[in-house]
C-alpha cells in the first residue's frame, strides 16, 4: 500500500498576528512548518511528501528546504481557500501513490504513533479522521445579527467530538470529491466532511491531545511552553 502525505502550510495565519505566515513563525528558534515535517519525512520517502505553500513563499521555502536536507521534497502552490491547497498537493503526488495523508503544518506535535493508527484505518473510498473529545458543552446557535444570538441546543458531549489531522484518505476519491464540491460551489473546513454520505464513508480514530493546532497567539505560548517542558523534540 503506497502511502503518501501532503502538509497544508499555505494559510495567512492572520489570527495569529504574527509578519511572517503562520508555517514560517518561530517554535522553539525554527519555522513552525519544520516541526510536522521531519516526523513525516521519517516515515515516507521524499518523493511521497507534497508541502503546499502560499505562491508568495516558494523560494523561501526552497532554500529551507535545502537548507534543511529536504531538497527532495515536491513544493506545491496553494489556492485561496484550505480545500484548493490541499487540492493542488493531492493532483502533485505520483499517480503511484494509492492514500495520502493530510496533515495541518500548524500541528507541531504530530506523532508517528498516530500517524500508524490513521494509516491502519484507510480504505477504498475512506477518510479516516483522528479525533479528541470534546471537553467543553457546546451550545449550537440560531444565526442573528447583533451580540446576542439564541441557543437552538445543546448537543450531547458524548456525541461530538473534535476533529485533528493528519487525516487520511484514498487519493484519487479525494481528488474526486474536491472537484465536485469546486464545481458545486461548496466549500468546507475539513475534507473529511465530503466523504460523510453520498457512497463514501468516513472513519474516526483515537487523536492526541498534544496534537494541537497553533492558530492564536495562546497557541504558540502553550506550544513554546510544550517544548519547554520536555514535550515533542
Amino acid at each position: 500500500m503506497a502511502v503518501g502525505a501532503v502538509i497544508v502550510a499555505a494559510g495567512r495565519g492572520t489570527r495569529l498576528g504574527a509578519a511572517l505566515k503562520k508555517a514560517y513563525v518561530p517554535l522553539g528558534g525554527r519555522p513552525l512548518l519544520l516541526w510536522s515535517l521531519a516526523v513525516f519525512a521519517g516515515r515516507y520517502p521524499p518523493e511521497r511528501i507534497v508541502l503546499v505553500v502560499h505562491p508568495e513563499e516558494g523560494e523561501r521555502t526552497a532554500a529551507l528546504l535545502a537548507a534543511e536536507g529536504y531538497a527532495g521534497l515536491k513544493i506545491a502552490f496553494g489556492g485561496p481557500r484550505r480545500q484548493d491547497s490541499v487540492l493542488a498537493g493531492a493532483r502533485a503526488l505520483s499517480e503511484a501513490v494509492e492514500f495520502v495523508l493530510v496533515h495541518d503544518a500548524a500541528r507541531p506535535f504530530v506523532s508517528p504513533e498516530l500517524i500508524a493508527r490513521v494509516e491502519a484505518a484507510l480504505g477504498p473510498g475512506r477518510a479516516v479522521v483522528p479525533v479528541v473529545p470534546v471537553k467543553e458543552t457546546i451550545k449550537r446557535l440560531h444565526p442573528a445579527d447583533g451580540a446576542l444570538r439564541p441557543v437552538a441546543e445543546t448537543p450531547p458531549r458524548s456525541a461530538l467530538a473534535a476533529a485533528q489531522t493528519p487525516q487520511g484518505f484514498d487519493r484519487r476519491a479525494l481528488i474526486a470529491a474536491l472537484e465536485a464540491a469546486a464545481a458545486e460551489g461548496r466549500e468546507v473546513t475539513d475534507e473529511a466532511t465530503l466523504f460523510e454520505g453520498g457512497g463514501r464513508s468516513a472513519v474516526a480514530v483515537p487523536g492526541e491531545e498534544i496534537n494541537l493546532k497553533v492558530t492564536t497567539p495562546l497557541d504558540l505560548i502553550l506550544a513554546e511552553t510544550i517544548l519547554r517542558q520536555g514535550g515533542r523534540s
